[in-house]
């Protein structure tokens, strides 16, 4: 095979992805570190033999080098707890969502879904939060009360989610969008259910408030005077999005520790949450917000609460797979090999999309 299609920016996310440092690299392959860097930094040109032996250790197809990568970073994104991840941990999860999200693109050459529905265009970007947390739930019709199939409500307007095994805790979940502009919404599985559900709204607060103008000067210098707020604005979204002001407000008046568990089983978001809410509308005061989270911390459902709440579970990627299978006719074999991949990397990702209780890491 001809090196001249080598794609040295793919040798890095793929190593990257496996969490391989370059010196381990160099000597599992026996090979000059020095060589391995400048060969990354597109510096010098590697010869066949070098690409096959990079390509065995880290098992990817020799074909996934000669790809054309996503044209916008990952850096380009926003994610939550972004800032507390480990670097080394930082590097290797956003490698790994680089390659889901290029699988994704490939997947969509051949199977068709509408463009993600964002009532973006009805807002400015100095749109408040919680208006346009009320402006989505009008746009996407969803009736008073608690928002119950969450996911299915996300799926079904172009937006497709897949949970991921994270180990750590400092990541809930971030949202990438394809060249093509389809969005994806990446979550960590191993929260609960209630963080998930205002994860995915966290995200769909950034799909409408911030990445529409994610190349906007303005916004980069919101980002480098105070990196918070962007997150803080996501917040105030998701919060007003499961828990509109207007129908939980008299829930909330008088709020103690015993009325937390129906509220949340009623309206699925956390009891921190809604005590949160509960102080933010002014239903109760500062005093009794504090002690409300002491009971909180008391009982032991700062971190972990006694319950969770129900999440239907991610569809769309699995379907978009299923067509490839059944309906297209890809062999396990055809299918990695179109998508550049190991068929074991192949099968971790189905049962990525098949199942978020599966404990599977790519």
């Amino acid at each position: 095979m001809s090196t001249d299609n080598y794609n040295f920016r793919l040798l890095t996310l793929a190593r990257e992805a496996r969490g391989i440092t370059q010196t381990d690299l160099a000597k599992s392959t026996n090979t000059d570190q020095g060589n391995l860097s400048k060969i990354e930094q597109g510096l010098i040109h590697p010869t066949e033999e070098l690409i096959t032996k990079y390509a065995n250790e880290l098992n990817f197809p020799e074909s996934f080098f000669y790809q054309a990568e996503n044209k916008t970073p990952i850096s380009d994104f926003f994610y939550r707890k972004r800032v507390s991840l480990p670097a080394k941990d930082k590097i290797r999860l956003e490698a790994q969502i680089d390659l889901l999200r290029m699988i994704y693109e490939k997947l969509l050459k051949s199977v068709e879904i509408p463009l993600a529905k964002l009532p973006s265009s009805t807002l400015s970007k100095n749109f408040l939060s919680a208006d346009a947390a009320i402006l989505a739930r009008e746009f996407y019709r969803v009736s008073r009360g608690p928002i119950k199939e969450l996911v299915s409500l996300i799926e079904k307007n172009g937006i497709a989610l897949i949970f991921i095994d994270v180990k750590s805790d400092k990541f809930d979940g971030m949202t990438v969008y394809t060249d093509s502009n389809y969005p994806l919404i990446i979550l960590n599985k191993n929260m609960s259910n209630d963080r998930k559900r205002f994860t995915i709204a966290h995200e769909l607060g950034h799909q409408i408030l911030h990445l529409p103008y994610r190349f906007d000067i303005d916004l980069y210098e919101r980002i480098a005077t105070n990196a918070n707020a962007l997150e803080m604005e996501a917040d105030a979204f998701a919060s007003e999005f499961l828990l509109p002001s207007t129908e939980c407000r008299v829930e909330l008046y008088d709020l103690n520790y015993h009325k937390l568990s129906d509220l949340k089983l009623y309206w699925k978001v956390s009891k921190r949450a809604l005590v949160y809410k509960a102080k933010t509308l002014g239903c109760i005061d500062e005093r009794k917000y504090k002690n409300l989270m002491i009971e909180l911390s008391r009982r032991g459902e700062r971190t972990t609460e006694s319950f969770d709440v129900e999440l239907d579970e991610p569809k769309l990627f699995g379907q978009i797979l299923r067509v490839y299978k059944t309906e297209l006719n890809y062999s396990q074999k055809e299918l990695s090999d179109y998508l550049c991949i190991s068929e074991t990397d192949l099968t971790r990702v189905t049962n990525l999309a098949s199942s978020s209780k599966l404990k599977i890491a790519i």
